[in-house]
């Protein structure tokens, strides 16, 4: 009778433990949202592991996170002003992240002005992507608006 409850106890635990030990990465990340620690943005849910990167760039505020849905996209969002208020909503760079947003002012060398880097390791956990902001507000995300470089010769932060 005792080696079956030991058997029986066993297998419960099993029942319990294995599932949680089984988890994907993915599954086991948790889960913020920006209004606990930025009440004055709009709600965005975030892989907390990741936390919230941001880099003052052209004078105003940038925040970047990594999105808790399932494919794990970077978000941004923005001053519209300098000291002003933020965008009205979460903008999506596209790409899969799998670890913080790295951020980095330079100067471009050919137009002289100021960009900014967005880097971050790819859904295989290894690659880099980075993907750059050039000529200030008038400026444009590239390669794309969603689209990332893995190019180690285009990314400063490689």
């Amino acid at each position: 009778m005792k080696r079956l409850f030991v058997k029986a106890l066993a297998v419960v635990l099993m029942g319990i433990a294995l599932p949680v030990l089984g988890g994907t990465p993915a599954q086991a990340l948790s889960t913020c949202s920006t209004k606990s620690v930025l009440p004055e943005l709009p709600a965005m849910s975030y892989v907390c592991d990741y936390t919230v990167s941001y880099i003052v760039y052209d004078s105003r505020l940038h925040y970047f996170v990594v999105s808790s849905s399932s494919a794990h996209p970077v978000y941004h969002i923005w001053q519209v002003s300098v000291g002003g208020p933020f965008n009205s909503s979460w903008v999506s760079l596209g790409g899969t992240a799998t670890s913080v947003v790295k951020l980095q002012n330079y100067t471009n060398t050919s137009t002289g002005r100021l960009s900014i880097e967005v880097a971050v390791r790819g859904s295989d956990n290894s690659t880099r992507y980075c993907k750059h902001y050039n000529d200030n507000i008038a400026g444009a995300w590239w390669p794309g608006a969603t689209t990332w470089t893995s190019s180690s010769a285009s990314c400063l932060t490689f």
